[in-house]
């Protein structure tokens, strides 16, 4: 026997780029799921079919083969971070490793749902467990947070991977315990596709760069978004639509000074575009994560709105797929025994 494990993909509501700076932030779980499965086998083996990736040979301990390209050591990154996080005290056998993040494109556009965070989590559980770890989601949070900042250079605030593994709505804050909270009953959401996609680490670097030539205008920006979002905490924490909604309007104004001022491109032409379309009928737009061509958000406070919102969107030409937001957190299924 082995063992696949599954993690959700995440949208952030609100704390995007202050959540680097201890701001909290508000992610909800999305139902897109990353299915890891670990089987024994002879030698070690990976296969993950959206990165173009069957049944690829690997080097004797797990790590990339020896003639590997950079693009390749690209692809491997998340996985050769996490083998090598999880294996630091102990050894695994060879092992047969696929990697599905199908659900996380539409076509061959890869939505912004934290994929390589997804896979993170749910790889490292499935190691854990075929180590006979005990299950500790703590743990598994703060080995797939390391794992998940080596493979992107350090960087991350861990939001993404807090989110893939506990599930649901969360409020998260660096470096302290994780906060479930409850989706407010009567608000609607819906995510937007965009655009083409974005580069979250060029988009996060050029934000870095605003603070190294103009720290205060850096500074001021972080702490607008810092109190917006927790306006933001509290109007979950107390079920108040109605501030939440101006709480992700004010967001989405915060951001587009923020891009600005970085030359970062964070909310859009084609954003702003969806934020008046929408304006109309009682819903809000904002961007979500890093912004650029990722997933956008739609917050309503009734299903009519919501529906009125999406047909604006939809009349834009953009794609509103069905999701639901608040999914389980990192599940297992087919556990083997312990190999240690």
């Amino acid at each position: 026997m082995g063992v696949t494990a599954t993690a959700p993909g995440k949208l952030f509501l609100l704390g995007e780029y202050a959540v680097l700076h201890g701001a909290p932030a508000l992610l909800a779980a999305m139902d897109a799921r990353c299915r890891v499965s670990l089987a024994p086998a002879g030698t070690w083996r990976l296969t993950a079919r959206p990165l173009g990736l069957a049944d690829l040979a690997l080097a004797d301990d797990g790590g990339p083969p020896k003639n590997a390209t950079d693009d390749l050591r690209r692809a491997l990154a998340v996985f050769d971070a996490v083998r090598r996080t999880v294996t630091h005290d102990h050894e695994l056998p060879p092992l047969s490793v696929t990697i599905d993040t199908r659900a996380f494109f539409r076509g061959d556009h890869k939505l912004g749902l934290g994929a390589s965070a997804a896979v993170a989590v749910a790889l490292t559980t499935a190691m854990h467990h075929l180590l006979g770890y005990p299950e500790d989601k703590a743990a598994i949070a703060d080995a797939a947070t390391r794992a998940h900042r080596m493979a992107q250079g350090g960087e991350g605030s861990g939001a993404d991977i807090a989110t893939a593994v506990y599930g649901g709505i969360v409020e998260f804050v660096a470096g302290q315990p994780v906060q479930p909270r409850n989706w407010p009953a009567g608000l609607h959401a819906r995510p937007v596709i965009t655009g083409d996609g974005a580069d979250t680490r060029e988009l996060v670097a050029a934000v870095r760069h605003l603070a190294v030539i103009d720290p205060a205008g850096h500074d001021t920006a972080m702490s607008r978004l810092a109190d917006i979002a927790d306006r933001g905490r509290t109007a979950i924490v107390r079920s108040d639509i109605p501030a939440l909604l101006d709480a992700c309007r004010a967001s989405l104004d915060a951001l587009t000074t923020l891009g600005t001022a970085a030359g970062a491109g964070i909310v859009t032409v084609r954003h702003r575009a969806l934020a008046d379309a929408v304006a109309g009928t009682g819903a809000v737009f904002k961007t979500t994560g890093a912004g650029g061509g990722d997933l956008g958000l739609i917050l309503a406070p009734s299903r009519a709105a919501l529906d009125a919102a999406t047909r604006a969107a939809e009349s834009l030409g953009h794609v509103c797929p069905a999701m639901a937001f608040g999914a389980p957190g990192v599940a297992v299924t087919d556990v083997s025994e312990a190999v240690r």
